[in-house]
């Protein structure tokens, strides 16, 4: 057997009379819910014995009551507590969960329900079978994953956490200024200090902190137009001088893949460090600048690039 993500594969050979059978299946078969399904083995097994001229047996199926079934029932008026948009704060994995925010809602049953998607594209939907206040199930075809949920004494819910995915209510993520850059290559939308000055133009965007020490640029370009040191051109002029670069690093933060390179430069006796980020989608790229004092560099960015690339999201 195997998979790989989104797909699986298993086969089986009976070498006694030299036949083989292969289930070829559009999900992965890890998640699927043992305790309910007929498993891999069931089927391919069974596939064999009908070919060999014998009958159907039970070998594989599940045999094991789920442990997790209970008969909490969370109140009704406790539901709304629940519902709303959750954005990914860490976690994750490299095949499905990665880049995910969450949903949840009320559907047409008065059930709430779980939706975790990137994008536009849905990786798992589920309802929640809440085991107390604080933990939940998640059911569908797939295994149980549990549902850990931050609620208030007064019953306010403030974050979750889907199996190794934390995520953090969107109306409780860094308290900033949304920002929302449209252009005939794309929009986009991301949060700022809520402090901080800020204008837009058709080439994008500039912010900074109150003294005019720490700045933050960047703007919607098409895809494959990356240039770390046209972008210091362009800010800076001709009489910066880029004193030092450090290796190109990709990194995954929120749903984007960004490419980045840091510098320090030089203006005379002025030296500030600066972060220079690149992302895209399908349709378009986005850049940003983040400059900042030498000596305060690492403790902005933390403050103030960290919680804007996670934010951050085509539209």
């Amino acid at each position: 057997g195997g998979s790989t993500g989104k797909t699986s594969s298993f086969t089986m050979i009976d070498t006694a009379n030299r036949i083989a059978a292969v289930l070829l299946m559009n999900l992965d078969l890890t998640f699927i819910d043992k305790y309910r399904y007929s498993t891999e083995i069931t089927i391919l097994n069974n596939v064999m014995r009908i070919a060999t001229g014998l009958s159907v047996s039970q070998f594989g199926k599940p045999v094991v009551k789920d442990p997790t079934l209970n008969n909490f029932e969370l109140k009704e008026t406790n539901m709304r507590n629940y519902e709303g948009e959750y954005q990914l704060k860490k976690g994750g994995d490299i095949l499905v969960y990665f880049g995910v925010d969450m949903k949840i809602l009320k559907n047409k049953e008065g059930k709430l329900e779980g939706i975790i998607y990137r994008g536009s594209q849905t990786v798992n939907r589920f309802m929640l079978d809440f085991v107390n206040e604080s933990v939940a199930l998640s059911r569908n075809m797939a295994m149980p994953g549990h549902l850990k949920f931050k609620v208030a004494p007064d019953g306010k819910v403030s974050g979750a956490k889907f199996n190794n995915i934390e995520f953090i209510r969107k109306d409780n993520a860094t308290a900033g200024r949304l920002i929302q850059l449209k252009s005939d290559k794309g929009s986009t939308q991301f949060t700022i200090p809520g402090k901080w000055k800020y204008k837009t133009d058709e080439a994008g965007f500039t912010s900074s902190d109150e003294g005019n020490t720490t700045m933050l640029t960047g703007g919607i370009i098409p895809r494959g137009h990356t240039s770390f040191k046209e972008i210091i051109r362009t800010q800076f002029g001709a009489s910066v001088v880029i004193d030092k670069e450090s290796p190109l690093f990709s990194e995954a933060v929120g749903p984007c893949l960004w490419r980045q390179k840091s510098f320090l430069l030089k203006n005379g006796s002025d030296i500030k460090q600066c972060i220079i980020l690149f992302t895209e989608n399908a349709n378009a790229g986005y850049w940003f600048m983040f400059t900042s004092p030498n000596q305060t560099f690492t403790n902005n960015m933390q403050q103030v690039l960290n919680p804007l690339l996670k934010s951050f999201r085509f539209q």
